[in-house]
């Protein structure tokens, strides 16, 4: 029996497996009559057509019953029962599959406000909008999930943000802090689990602390942390607040303040090595701020 089958699973939005008719099946008396009786079969672009429809019609190749119309008929019922059963089976196996978020993406990336000739108190209800990007894939596609995911700043003395994604800054404090977009689910679309995948992105958000030199005024200093170009990546966050970024920012200190910052790896990455601290304890730099500083921090 030869057959000519097309081997595509398609998906509709839900990623729902659509059946295909047999276009063609030649040079038999039953493989004719299923594909003229319209008999649906679904196959699978991750299992191949001939597991499923082809190996199912190559069962049943043999001779057609020389005992006439009625044990004809009969094997066609029988054929059509063993092929429905097969089809349901390689449906079920390989075409159900649910839509499942992978990856998300803020924008902007960056934002930052004011600057240094302006006052940080100046730049208090000045806010953006953001939006969160969902990466799904069955099948692949980009949605906006503003609306769901958890809007968290590492410092909302300088930096807060709303429900809906809506950052605005405060005037109390300058410097560099993250805004993270999160979901945590334990189910993809169609409530199969899907391991308890925690997925989470952030975007950098900047206030410019005033200095009418360009520098910063005799009661503070700037702390200045630079992010060594590497094959890693990841974050800093500082005690007391007022610096947390995952690229280089710079932050204004009392006079005389003990700072400590602690490098955080994204996930893939592992801390390296800090420069210019006063003293290092495993991820940690620790300095007093005497003077304007900058430090450098590298992942690998």
């Amino acid at each position: 029996m030869k057959t000519s089958l097309q081997k595509l699973c398609l998906g509709d939005s839900s990623f729902h497996c659509k059946c295909l008719k047999l276009q063609q099946v030649a040079d038999s008396h039953i493989g004719n009559w299923l594909a003229s009786a319209g008999l649906r079969c679904c196959v699978s672009a991750s299992m191949p057509a001939v597991f499923g429809c082809e190996h199912t019609l190559r069962m049943l190749e043999f001779p057609p019953s020389r005992g006439g119309v009625g044990s004809m008929r009969a094997f066609v019922f029988r054929a059509i029962g063993m092929l429905v059963i097969a089809c349901s089976l390689v449906a079920a196996l390989s075409c159900a599959r649910d839509q499942q978020l992978v990856s998300i993406q803020i924008q902007p990336t960056t934002e930052t406000f004011g600057d240094s000739s302006t006052p940080v108190s100046a730049n208090k209800g000045s806010n953006v909008q953001l939006r969160a990007l969902g990466t799904y894939i069955h099948p692949p596609v980009t949605k906006d999930i503003t609306d769901q995911v958890v809007w968290t700043s590492n410092d909302q003395e300088m930096v807060t943000v709303d429900a809906t994604g809506l950052i605005t800054a405060t005037g109390n404090a300058c410097g560099g802090t993250l805004i993270s977009a999160t979901v945590q689910t334990n189910h993809s679309a169609g409530n199969r689990s899907s391991s308890g995948a925690i997925i989470t992105s952030t975007m950098q958000a900047n206030v410019v602390c005033f200095s009418s030199s360009g520098g910063s005024g005799g009661s503070s200093f700037l702390l200045t942390v630079n992010f060594a170009p590497g094959t890693g990546s990841g974050t800093i966050n500082s005690t007391p607040a007022g610096l947390g970024c995952a690229t280089a920012c710079s932050g204004t200190f009392s006079a005389g303040s003990a700072i400590s910052l602690t490098a955080a790896p994204n996930s893939g990455s592992t801390f390296g090595s800090w420069v210019g601290c006063d003293t290092v304890s495993g991820p940690t730099c620790n300095l007093v701020l005497n003077s304007n500083r900058v430090v450098t921090v590298t992942f690998n």
